[in-house]
């Protein structure tokens, strides 16, 4: 389907904008006046007899008219009088100039529904003179001031009715019947004959006004007596549904007058309507298009697609578009729908003032241009919701020009204006278009606008287009309409219109004018409040504040700022930077804030006795408001800033709102999740993190440090997650878990240390043996107490007071576990010692020659040792030992297991790499899990490994040391060893 505009072009003085209401609605003295040279500015086309009637549409009735009167002028029999009725505007003036310009038409091919329809294929009109009288130009006041004298004027007769016109008196039979015969045939056209009588109505001695009367109803009664054969006259009336308008264009003393001489000229008469209402659309299409005929068969398509559309949804409807003939209409007022014209002319032609016709043609002038202009999708039809009451010309006729002024502030407030301040227009262009339509339906004559006001149905017919827009909608922008507009009614049986009257929203609007900004923020602070509450209860190591500024202390808190706040002017003043996050409001608080205007005053109105009768109505206004608040807070307060890197970083909230309470769980859950994301919320941090992120860098620095400083500088490093007051118990676990790996030690709050098994590693043993031997060796007991009450390996964070790395003590704490095994070693019961099964080799020291040299070395070095024997619990201890006498840290290690049935019938390989430091872990899982396999077998176990990069030197001491611990009988069993060293490159 094609719309409107893609299938017609304007005519040329539409296009520009120059048809004017005012041009509509000429006076047939104006043409008179230019066409005598009495006056300037009238359009060409009136004066031009071919061009006006080739753009004027030949009704029915201006055919019948002007074939009518030519058939009296050539002698055929016809009637010779003739009444024009219609409302204002309705084409009464134009049949006029038809009839006019017929008689003055020199070439009739130019006009071929002339030919056609009027001369039946003749090819010239007869001979006539015509006399055509414009009542609004004649006064009591002025000469000639009477219709006869004005008649005798124009016919060369004026010596005839001087005196008669002088003295308001009606010339005889006789003496019309001289005036009209010295020529002819005559045609007498007669136009707005009440604005006669009107005049007479001024004259104020009402002796004189009824004489008046009675002569120009004597007039009338001489001259169809006078009339010959071959004359014929014509008096446009006002059509009989002014007498029962509820503002006649005329008095009753003027109506009366009218009737009188209806009743006179009525004996003989034929009444004609010029226009009908079902012709409007082709007098439309004549004079408002510049190819008339261009859409005759878009017309057919189009109708069948809305005829379909309709009755497939035929409940959203009013029944009329079930009707056999709506089809044939929609076919026939294209590109008019039928509803625009069903609301123009059941409608708004009850108001006297509406010209019918006339009003039309302007209404549509300007609503076609603003269509053609704008070329909007949904134009396949020109429809009630494309009137454009922004139009100044448009606002002016459906407003001043019907006398209906006060709904110059309907329009201008409630639905649209220029500047695009209009309540609909702020709401959409769906409301706007639904209310423009129930504007237009809003207009009516007497009747109770309430009886006669649209439905739902009828609204969607006005609006709902096949392909663009669902009638569906038409619901929500009703509502939409109702809980916005001002002078917007509806009532329980589905009706709405629009009237002067304020509605309830008015009432609400004006009360919310007088809420101070200090309350509605209190509101909104309210509902923020609750926000907060979700917040806290999702993310419970959080506070949260609304609108306060924000302190730099060791609370974790989310703020909700104040608008304008400036998030990372706050965070560069703070000094506990990993504390705080920012949530920004948007321009959405604003609406809020509004909103909020609102709440208030439905809560006054709630309270006043005037309003006792709403009350239901201000309770669901109340919760639609509280609703909207919630929405445009949830809009609001989307951008947030957390503490990342060097400064803050940002992300947005991605909650839809639905304008309930559950709102504020979403948004609390989102940035719940949105935290976690990025790593600023955790529910556990791991050993590794904490001494990778940030102990271990300080540790190997300083050695140690306060944990009220450790605490206090993770308030302020932004790559960390979120470690507060309220959480620092999360540090517990991963400071357990060095201190247990043997990375750090602790001291309490009582001086002592706590230190983890593995930084004695399997001499940690050594502790459980001296307590279940302690109680039969006072010696052995009071080592262990002098051991215990320095050293502990139960840590608790409440009472951590230090930070220690673990290999500043581990030498003291050796000292401690040798002096125990020295102990132990007495207080063991002996057994018989094997005799070695292999010997023993000492050390190799590769490369570097000697021992002295050795020492005096710089720099790094790679050892490697290795051991094997049938033991694998011994070979695992004495490589523990040896690693642990070498004094090996700060570098990593390679290490490889290997174990053999001596039967051969089972052999398993382990390999590992790690830290030497925490190499003893990966061994012991290493052996377990080999001892596990081999289940008591009689193998040989080789343990081997590398270690590279070592920043401690290796010296004579350690040497020593090794022999001794490794020395024939030391261990018992069979082991061999061997040590190699060199300097790296």
């Amino acid at each position: 389907m094609k719309r409107a505009w893609e299938v017609y072009r304007l005519a040329p003085d539409v296009e520009r904008g120059e048809l004017r209401y005012e041009d509509l609605g000429i006076e047939l003295s104006h043409v008179l006046d230019a066409l005598g040279g009495r006056r300037e500015g009238v359009p060409k086309y009136y004066l031009d007899p071919a061009e006006f009637l080739s753009r004027t549409y030949p009704t029915e009735a201006v055919r019948d008219l002007l074939r009518k009167v030519v058939g009296r002028v050539l002698g055929q029999g016809e009637e010779g009088t003739y009444i024009l009725r219609s409302g204002f505007g309705g084409g009464k003036t134009h049949a006029l100039l038809a009839v006019y310009h017929l008689f003055r038409l020199g070439d009739v091919g130019e006009v071929d529904w002339v030919v056609r329809d009027v001369l039946g294929g003749a090819r010239e009109v007869p001979r006539a003179r015509v006399v055509a009288i414009d009542c609004n130009a004649l006064s009591i006041r002025s000469s000639p001031r009477t219709l006869w004298g004005e008649l005798g004027r124009q016919l060369g007769a004026w010596d005839l009715v001087r005196d008669l016109d002088a003295e308001y008196r009606s010339p005889m039979k006789r003496d019309i019947e001289e005036i009209i015969g010295r020529g002819g045939p005559n045609v007498i056209l007669i136009d707005e004959l009440g604005e006669l009588l009107r005049s007479i109505e001024g004259e104020r001695n009402g002796d004189e006004r009824r004489r008046m009367y009675s002569q120009v109803v004597a007039f009338f009664r001489q001259l169809t007596a006078a009339l010959g054969p071959r004359d014929a006259l014509i008096v446009a009336f006002p059509e009989e549904a002014s007498r029962a308008s509820s503002k006649p264009p005329y008095d009753e003393e003027v109506l009366a007058q009218l009737d009188q001489v209806a009743m006179v000229l009525g004996r003989k008469n034929v009444g004609m309507v010029p226009v009908e209402k079902d012709e409007v659309p082709k007098v439309l299409r004549r004079r408002l298009l510049g190819n008339p005929e261009a859409g005759d068969d878009q017309a057919r398509e189009i109708a069948r697609e809305f005829n379909k559309y309709y009755r497939d949804r035929v409940s959203k409807f009013p029944s009329k578009v079930i009707e056999p003939n709506y089809q044939n209409r929609l076919i026939d007022y294209y590109p008019v729908h039928p509803e625009l014209m069903d609301v123009l002319y059941d409608r708004v032609s009850t108001i006297p003032e509406f010209q019918r016709t006339r009003g039309a043609l302007a209404l549509m002038a300007r609503t076609f241009r603003r269509i053609w202009s704008e070329k909007p999708e949904d134009a396949y039809y020109v429809m009630p919701k494309h009137v454009p009451l922004a139009d100044p010309e448009v606002k002016e006729l459906l407003t001043d020009r019907l006398g209906r002024g006060a709904l110059r502030i309907v329009v201008e407030s409630d639905i649209e204006n220029p500047r695009g301040g209009g309540r609909a227009q702020g709401l959409g262009r769906g409301q706007l278009a639904v209310a423009r339509a129930i504007f237009l339906y809003s207009l009516m004559g007497r009747e109770d606008i309430r009886n006669a006001a649209p439905t739902q149905q009828e609204v969607a017919l006005s609006y709902a287009t096949p392909d663009v827009h669902e009638p569906d909608v038409v619901a929500n922008y009703l509502k939409d309409l109702t809980d916005n507009l001002w002078y917007i009614y509806g009532d329980e049986r589905g009706r709405y219109w629009f009237s002067v009257e304020p509605n309830l929203n008015k009432a609400v609007a004006d009360q919310a004018s007088a809420v101070t900004p200090e309350e509605a923020e209190a509101i909104v602070s309210d509902a923020l409040d609750r926000m907060c509450r979700a917040l806290q209860g999702r993310i419970r190591i959080m506070g949260c504040a609304v609108w306060k500024d924000p302190a730099d202390d060791d609370k974790l808190m989310i703020h909700i700022m104040r608008r304008n706040a400036d998030p990372h002017e706050a965070f560069r003043a703070m000094k506990h930077r990993n504390t705080k996050v920012f949530i920004v409001p948007g321009e959405q608080l604003n609406d809020a804030i509004d909103k909020a205007r609102y709440v208030k005053a439905c809560e006054i109105l709630k309270g006043r006795e005037e309003f006792r009768g709403h009350l239901k109505e201000i309770e669901e206004k109340l919760n639609k408001y509280q609703r909207e608040i919630v929405i445009s807070l949830i809009k609001a307060y989307s951008e947030v800033y957390y503490p990342s890197g060097d400064g803050l970083s940002s992300f947005y909230l991605e909650v839809v709102p639905e304008g309930n309470q559950k709102d504020w769980g979403l948004l609390a859950e989102d940035l719940e999740n949105k935290l976690r994301e990025r790593g600023k919320l955790v529910s556990e941090i791991p050993g590794d993190y904490l001494w990778d992120q940030f102990l271990k860098r300080r540790l190997e620095s300083g050695g140690e440090m306060e944990l009220r400083k450790m605490l206090e500088e993770m308030l302020n490093d932004t790559s960390l997650p979120f470690i507060g007051v309220q959480n620092q118990d999360i540090l517990g676990k991963p400071l357990e878990q060095l201190v247990n790996d043997g990375r750090i030690a602790v001291m309490t709050t009582k001086g002592t240390y706590v230190i983890g098994r593995g930084l004695l590693g399997e001499d940690a043993n050594v502790i459980d043996e001296a307590r279940s031997l302690a109680r039969s060796n006072a010696e052995l007991e009071r080592a262990l107490r002098e051991f215990e009450d320095k050293y502990s390996f139960e840590f608790k964070l409440a009472e951590a007071s230090r930070i220690i790395l673990a290999e500043r003590i581990k030498q003291d704490a050796y000292g401690y576990v040798s002096r125990l095994k020295d102990l132990l070693e007495r207080a063991r019961p002996r057994e018989p010692e094997p005799k070695p099964a292999a010997t023993v080799k000492g050390p190799t020291l590769e490369l570097l020659g000697s021992v002295e040299e050795l020492e005096r070395a710089t720099g790094a070095y790679m050892v490697g040792f290795s051991l094997e024997g049938s033991d694998i619990k011994l070979v695992r201890s004495a490589f523990l030992q040896l690693k642990s006498a070498l004094g090996l840290s700060g570098g990593s290690a390679e290490g490889r297991v290997l174990v053999r049935s001596e039967d051969g019938s089972l052999e398993g390989e382990m390999r590992f790499r790690s830290r030497i430091e925490e190499f003893q872990r990966p061994l012991n899982d290493a052996m377990e899990a080999l001892d596990a396999l081999l289940r008591g077998r009689k193998c040989s176990v080789s343990v081997s490994a590398e270690a590279r990069d070592l920043r401690l030197k290796l010296d004579r001491d350690n040497i020593e040391f090794v022999e001794r611990i490794l020395g024939p009988g030391s261990q018992g069993g069979d082991l061999k060893w061997q040590i190699s060293v060199k300097r790296e490159a």
